[in-house]
């Protein structure tokens, strides 16, 4: 027998966890608590943003020259090239994030999300001991978005009222320890702790429908990176970093979700203590850099990440005028290739001057808007970066003041109409933008 879709399937959202009208909230988020829909949590670029004083100027092609800071996340080896005890600020000033996926929503109905946003901090103290090793222990935010956003459509009677906030934290010790003046080692442990909040709301006046539904989580987890450096002569250096995969320990989420409609009345699902996890992929960065201190220096890393896929959110969902049941959501990364170039020039030996250029590959599997509905549906956003910097050091203070500007464009999940008029899923067309300013200082003692 041959589906007459209603009105409401013909123009059903897909916000954050929507297709909703078609068949009632107990049949869809009973298979998607997070999958079978698009996500707006960014799971699938790494690096959207550059950590350190110098590795921020140089778009983070720091690995065979990295001290202080950048040290500490590029290649803890290079700790080891430290002479004064530090204590390294990355300050906030702001930051601008826009996205915007075309029939997202529904056909017609875009998704838009801008923001103004703080830029992440990083804080690292290092200590030199009376050996030779040098011991430091910083954290750093190495990613974080926020989004809040109203949008309507007046001739539809279309009301759209979305949040989300997303923010990684990393903390831990490092240490660097040079066998020779040539071969450095190095170590670091961080703890991993990542909260994500998102709410939402659908309104569609023309069909009498509501929507809402809430998510927050957690969770925790240890990586660990090694390093090492290699002076090849004066001037040119080596670098290679290895770092492992998250092990995640611990974790837990809230759902709830509501829907008034006419064709299936009033239904909700309801989870509680629901397991997270937050399994970064191991990557492993090669590094090249030439440099002659206080006047010139050029570098080049090459990164893979390697595949990995994880349940990001699972457990028991309780029903209220629907079936309750079980839900879990699969994310799954597929391994990706990054790279960073950057140089720097100083004039007058304490006026440095730095330029970089980063990517930040997707590595979100092919748009697939009939795929599994467990999966954890994220665009897929090849972005670029850009990088500038201006600064100043002294005998006891270096303070560096600049720019960091990322673009991508690509797949995303959304609608469209078919030869028969009907609504289908959808590949989009999805555009993002980020814009920070920085200022980063390090005091030497």
């Amino acid at each position: 027998m041959k589906r007459v879709h209603t009105q409401a399937e013909k123009r059903r959202p897909y916000l954050g966890y929507g297709p909703i009208a078609s068949c009632g909230l107990g049949a869809v988020l009973g298979c998607c608590l997070l999958g079978g829909t698009p996500a707006w949590a960014d799971d699938g670029n790494y690096q959207n943003f550059i950590i350190g004083e110098r590795a921020q100027g140089m778009g983070g092609a720091v690995g065979a020259t990295a001290s202080a800071l950048d040290a500490c996340f590029f290649n803890p080896a290079g700790l080891a090239r430290v002479q004064h005890d530090t204590l390294s600020i990355s300050a906030n000033l702001y930051g601008f994030q826009k996205y915007r996926a075309e029939n997202a929503l529904a056909v017609g109905e875009d998704l838009k999300r801008n923001s103004f946003v703080s830029i992440p901090a990083a804080v690292t103290g290092i200590l030199k001991t009376e050996g030779p090793g040098v011991w430091a222990f910083s954290a750093f935010i190495p990613d974080q978005s926020t989004y809040n956003e109203i949008t309507t459509y007046l001739d539809k009677k279309h009301f759209y009222a979305f949040s989300e906030n997303d923010q990684t934290l990393w903390v831990g010790p490092s240490f660097g320890y040079p066998f020779s003046d040539q071969f450095l080692v190095g170590a670091s442990v961080f703890g991993v702790y990542r909260s994500f909040n998102r709410m939402e709301n659908v309104s569609w006046g023309d069909i009498n429908y509501a929507f809402s539904d809430d998510l927050k989580y957690n969770s925790f987890g240890l990586l660990a990176v090694l390093g090492a450096q290699y002076k090849l002569d004066p001037e040119w250096n080596l670098g290679l970093t290895l770092q492992s995969p998250a092990a995640n320990l611990m974790g837990s989420g809230t759902f709830s979700a509501t829907e008034v409609s006419p064709e299936t009345g009033s239904a909700a699902l309801f989870g509680d203590n629901l397991k997270t996890g937050n399994a970064l992929p191991a990557k492993v960065t090669a590094s090249v850099g030439w440099e002659k201190p206080k006047d010139r220096a050029v570098g080049l890393d090459l990164t893979y990440h390697f595949p990995c896929s994880y349940d990001v959110v699972s457990g028991a969902l309780t029903g209220v005028n629907t079936p309750s049941t079980s839900d879990s959501s699969r994310l799954t990364r597929a391994s990706v290739v990054d790279v960073n170039v950057g140089g720097e020039y100083y004039l007058h030996s304490m006026y440095p001057v730095r330029l970089g250029f980063f990517t930040s590959h997707s590595s979100a599997p092919d748009v697939n808007p009939t795929g599994p509905s467990t999966d954890y549906r994220i665009p897929q956003i090849d972005k670029y970066g850009f990088t500038a910097s201006v600064g100043r050091e002294t005998k006891n203070m270096a303070t560096n003041f600049g720019l960091i500007y990322l673009f991508g464009s690509g797949d995303a999940y959304g609608w469209q109409l078919n030869d028969q008029g009907t609504v289908v899923p959808a590949s989009v067309e999805a555009k993002e933008q980020h814009l920070y300013l920085f200022l980063s200082t390090s005091f030497y003692f």
